[in-house]
């Protein structure tokens, strides 16, 4: 927003959407101003009228500006933000402004990366602080915000679940991981526990690819670490098992890990997994001539097995025969199959649709069993349903739960953990939390009934190549970044007030942040961890040719800042680390 004075005879102003512009932007904290309109009104002496002298100074985001007026000797100042404060009154408030300090969070917590936020300010002309600040700020006060704010949110979850074992008398969960990259490359793992019913995020854990390690199963280690954690939690409040299912993917590993770690849960596959790797199968073979007799029967395929599971209701024999019933339909047989020729059927015998005469098949006409091209194309199909024991896993195929949230809520993790970027072991750890945070806001407006359905709108299903539709929600409001942010200036003033009175008090030996928040320390001689500090450097505006980026690619991950660049604040924050290690150094 840019502040300028507007003549009255100027009547061929633009026209401005009167709806896009809030009627009380004092409700607004910042606002943007372009340097003229900002010299204009500071340089105007309030007691003479005169034009005074200005000077501006510029230090990262904030902007100091001093006025005297030659005229009647009248000095002011003026800065575009206040300094972070103190919990303790009367005490001195340091250095660091609010400004950066909300920038830094917002940056964070909006997923963005910093370099491309940089870039946005430069293009501007504006000037910002490092990342060398940037990163400082966020390690000292933003992190430990999220965590506890995490933590505020998972004591919440923690209730939720409680009622529901009370109400219920136990909880179904189920659980799906992610990497934190495409293709083989990934070194995270990030496995997420979810309550199936309220579809709340209960934990996660983070399994590492360390370098020279042989190549595991990441997700299965991760799922069950995090699923003991979840059960064994469970079991510590009610003295039992509280945890009666759990549905995952189709994993080997996983099914396997059931069976020898968690007998007392059933485990079932999940749906959509199961019938789309059923579908992609199909999708293959469509093209062959010999398969095309079956073509028109294909969607009737699909929706048959979802209708079979979810008519047997955990029954694995009964949906496994309802399944196989689907071959005698399409050949106008629609009863006796306990005496078939093809499979023998005991648990269901007879189609359950009414007489063949009132029966719409649409545009699909039956096959024959006597044909052998009907009778290839129908093999192919048979081939595609018992591919690796499929037809023996249906029964396990959950007619009651689905991974679909734990899918929804992986594509939010997209946005604060791109696959496109490394993240270190911290950092990807918190935007995980952040991914957790945001899902779990999102289900408690829900829950608490504050985001409702308001429509509906229509999209593009790639999997089924048709259009569908979808509720359309209530925005979201995201105040719970704002109150992180909220809790980072309030760390900051706690931690402040704490390193003033050890000032006072000569004390040196205690670590500011020791009391609030747990920092974790770098490993000693761990090659992964001194890799994960290198600033990888990823810019594709800014490519080079191969050959010149070996050196040039060093140099410019290291952290160079200018003398003059955000001082202030970056020595304040450099005196918390001075002080953390003359703490080591002691100890």
């Amino acid at each position: 927003m840019t502040s300028s004075t507007v003549d009255d005879d100027d009547e061929e102003e633009e026209e401005v959407d009167e709806g896009a512009i809030p009627e009380k932007p004092a409700h607004h904290k910042y606002l943007f101003a372009s340097t003229d309109s900002v010299v204009s009104l500071l340089k105007k002496c309030h007691t003479c009228g005169r034009d005074g002298h200005l000077n501006i100074s510029f230090s990262g985001f904030t902007v100091t500006a001093t006025c005297e007026c030659i005229n009647c000797e009248r000095r002011w100042k003026w800065t575009n933000s206040k300094l972070c404060e103190s919990n303790k009154p009367n005490y001195r408030n340091g250095r660091l402004k609010e400004l950066h300090l909300d920038i830094a969070s917002a940056i964070l917590l909006t997923g963005c990366e910093f370099q491309r936020v940089k870039q946005f300010f430069d293009v501007l002309n504006m000037s910002s602080f490092s990342s060398r600040t940037y990163n400082k700020l966020k390690s000292l006060y933003v992190y430990p915000a999220i965590e506890k704010w995490y933590g505020d949110m998972m004591n919440w979850v923690k209730n939720k679940m409680m009622d529901e074992v009370d109400e219920n008398g136990s909880v179904n969960l189920i659980g799906d991981g992610s990497f934190d990259s495409r293709g083989n490359s990934a070194r995270f793992c990030r496995y997420i526990v979810m309550e199936a019913s309220l579809k709340l995020a209960i934990d996660f854990e983070i399994v590492r690819q360390k370098s020279g390690d042989t190549q595991h199963d990441l997700e299965k280690e991760g799922f069950e670490k995090c699923l003991h954690r979840v059960k064994s939690n469970f079991e510590e409040f009610f003295n039992r098992n509280a945890v009666t299912s759990f549905t995952s993917d189709r994993s080997k590993g996983i099914a396997i890990s059931m069976r020898e770690h968690f007998p007392q849960i059933d485990h079932f596959f999940d749906s959509w997994h199961f019938f789309r790797n059923i579908a992609m199968d199909i999708m293959k073979k469509k093209k062959l001539k010999k398969f095309k007799p079956v073509l028109d029967w294909v969607r009737s395929f699909l929706n048959h097995l979802y209708y079979s599971v979810s008519e047997s209701q955990g029954n694995g024999e009964m949906a496994k025969e309802r399944v196989l019933s689907f071959f005698y339909h399409v050949t106008d047989l629609h009863k006796n199959f306990d005496k078939g020729h093809w499979f023998q059927l005991t648990h269901f015998t007879a189609c359950e649709h009414g007489d063949i005469d009132e029966f719409d098949e649409q545009s699909a006409s039956f096959l024959n069993s006597n044909s052998k091209k009907d009778v290839k194309a129908l093999n192919i199909l048979f081939d595609i349903l018992k591919k690796g024991k499929r037809l023996e896993d249906i029964g396990r195929v959950s007619p009651f739960f689905a991974t679909s949230a734990i899918e929804s809520l992986n594509s939010r993790a997209v946005v604060y953990a791109t696959k496109d970027h490394f993240f270190s072991d911290a950092g990807f750890r918190i935007r995980t939390m952040l991914t957790i945070i945001d899902w779990n806001e999102r289900r408690k407006d829900e829950i608490e009934g504050r985001r409702v359905v308001i429509g509906e709108k229509t999209y593009y299903n790639k999997t089924s190549k048709m259009f569908m539709k979808k509720d359309v929600k209530t925005p979201s409001t995201y105040e719970w970044r704002r109150g992180i942010v909220e809790m980072a200036h309030a760390l900051r003033a706690s931690m402040r007030a704490e390193v003033i009175e050890n000032e006072e008090d000569d004390e040196t030996g205690e670590d500011m942040r020791g009391k609030e928040v747990e920092m974790r320390e770098l490993e000693e001689d761990d090659t992964d961890s001194i890799w994960d500090n290198l600033q990888i450097v990823n810019d594709d505006d800014d490519s080079e040719d191969e050959g010149d980026r070996d050196i040039e690619a060093i140099w410019n991950a290291m952290d160079l800042v200018e003398e003059d660049e955000d001082e202030e604040d970056d020595e304040e924050v450099e005196e918390d680390y001075e002080r953390r290690d003359e703490e080591d150094e002691k100890s």
